[in-house]
């Protein structure tokens, strides 16, 4: 049995931004009013309130020849600022400062899901990719990432919903956003896609706690639509559905019950498993979590799993030999090990 544990750096080499590349973009596209949102008074106007929340806390944002810090640092910070009931500008409150946070998640989600980033060898390799993980029947899919890159590929040959919850276990029971119907998790699924994190995809019912999920399509920007739009009522009758994300934060704290089950499953593959191939994941300071996942994981077996690590660079290889010493590292990154499994 295999799993693939992807991180950023996967999804970098099909085309998505890098962490460290995030909040430029954000800048970037926060020039047009509906360049980051789309268009809109409504949207415009989260924008410029976006706009004049980060200007706030950091007075030479538009300064385009200034570096900005990793989006984990803002986020951080306002987790802060919230935690302990600070202001960290002038007039912003709490409820602003989490508004504030809740519109760059959105500029950070939208950031990452968009498809323009796609280049025709980037897709190539995507597809490689997946044809590579779905080679072997039973190999589960752990992501920490929020994009639908690996779904884009993995599910476009699918007629329905319910022939995807056939063939795939996402670790916990969820709803077809469009029937209704609901799918339990099932170890027998031919494929197993775990999303630490949570996913452009997923909404959550506050009250029943219910997951929604719409396997192919982003369901971010569905609960500004509005409190009594009925496609974000849950069958319980709560409104609104509110997305399912654990955002880039040295704060983070995964308490979401859906999430949790996810993790549950994750751990208990990953003890199963023979080989891992950890695939762009850097062993990050911030990732507290996943680290004891994958050391818990490690020692909590009879016999070590056979470890390939896949990185471009070799700025994780350290990292990786200190908890992991007989892991193999390969810095050529996602291409070179695709084509080293293609000979």
């Amino acid at each position: 049995m295999r799993v693939v544990f992807v991180g950023a750096g996967a999804s970098k080499a099909f085309g998505y931004p890098l962490t460290g590349e995030i909040l430029p973009e954000i800048r970037s596209r926060l020039k047009d009013s509906e360049s980051l949102f789309g268009s809109g008074t409504a949207k415009a106007g989260d924008a410029k309130r976006l706009q004049f929340c980060l200007t706030q806390i950091m007075p030479g944002f538009r300064d385009e020849s200034l570096e900005l810090p990793l989006i984990t640092d803002v986020l951080s910070l306002i987790d802060h600022s919230l935690v302990h009931s600070q202001a960290p500008g002038i007039g912003l409150t709490r409820d602003k400062l989490t508004e504030f946070r809740v519109l760059l998640e959105r500029a950070m989600l939208h950031v990452i899901d968009s498809e323009e980033f796609y280049t025709p060898r980037q897709l190539e390799t995507l597809r490689r990719f997946v044809r590579w993980a779905s080679r072997e029947e039973g190999t589960a899919v752990v992501s920490t990432n929020y994009d639908l890159s690996i779904e884009h590929v993995w599910f476009e040959n699918y007629a329905s919903n319910r022939t995807i919850a056939n063939d795939f276990d996402f670790g916990v029971r969820w709803r077809d956003p469009d029937t209704g119907v609901t799918y339990e998790h099932s170890r027998e699924a031919k494929h197993s896609l775990y999303k630490l994190h949570g996913s452009v995809n997923w909404l959550r019912c506050d009250l029943c706690e219910d997951l929604f999920v719409s396997p192919r399509n982003p369901l971010v920007d569905l609960p500004l639509v509005g409190r009594d739009s009925d496609f974000l009522r849950c069958y319980c009758g709560h409104a609104p559905l509110r997305p399912v994300l654990i955002t880039p934060t040295l704060v983070r704290d995964v308490r979401d019950p859906n999430l949790l089950g996810v993790w549950q499953r994750a751990m208990e593959r990953l003890r199963e498993a023979d080989e891992w191939i950890l695939a762009g994941y850097s062993l990050p300071p911030e990732d507290i979590a996943i680290r004891s996942l994958l050391i818990r994981a490690y020692q909590g077996r009879a016999k070590p799993p056979h470890i390939t690590v896949v990185q471009m660079g070799e700025q994780s290889r350290a990292r990786y030999r200190l908890f992991f010493p007989r892991c193999d590292y390969e810095s050529g990154g996602v291409e070179a090990f695709l084509n080293h499994q293609d000979r």
